[in-house]
């Protein structure tokens, strides 16, 4: 075979390759269906409860609490309302409040546990509010709640769609 044929026997067999590789994909190349990652449906499954916050006066978290399932129900988060319901993580929140001669802040600490009492994840923040030295929950508000809340109910879901 000369160097000739053997030149033009190459060509041809990489036009048709190339042909054949346009025609599998086509052109442009038709979308791939998108399949959800496990750990997004697992995490639909997980069932929270939440315990009363520490260390903030009670009105204040009453209102942390309320936030806290008008915020999970809109992150698509299950909190069963029967007490007796058995659930795969119990979340625990704490906070603080610091004030200084320009206001006050309120730390939070929100930890998430699993059924065997095992720390899962923690998450830590903290929101400016306008108290005193003398009395620093004195500025925090049902707003500052709010706030914290939806800070820490985002992280929550945050976590647990990111497959942990």
């Amino acid at each position: 075979m000369g160097a000739g044929r053997i030149a033009k026997a190459t060509a041809i067999l990489c036009a048709m390759l190339s042909l054949a590789a346009c025609g599998s994909l086509g052109f442009p190349p038709k979308p791939v269906a998108q399949v959800p990652a496990p750990a997004l449906d697992v995490a639909r499954y997980q069932t929270f409860a939440m315990a009363p916050p520490t260390g903030v006066p009670g009105n204040l978290g009453d209102a942390y609490l309320r936030q806290m399932y008008i915020r999970a129900r809109q992150e698509g988060l299950n909190f069963p309302t029967a007490p007796d319901t058995k659930t795969n993580y119990v979340i625990k929140t704490h906070m603080n409040a610091v004030g200084d001669d320009s206001g006050s802040t309120v730390y939070y600490i929100v930890d998430i546990y699993d059924t065997d009492g095992r720390r899962a994840t923690r998450i830590v923040g903290h929101e400016a509010a306008g108290g005193t030295y003398s009395d620093p929950w004195s500025g925090a508000s049902t707003g500052t709640m709010t706030t914290i809340a939806l800070k820490a109910m985002f992280s929550v879901s945050a976590w647990l769609f990111s497959g942990r």
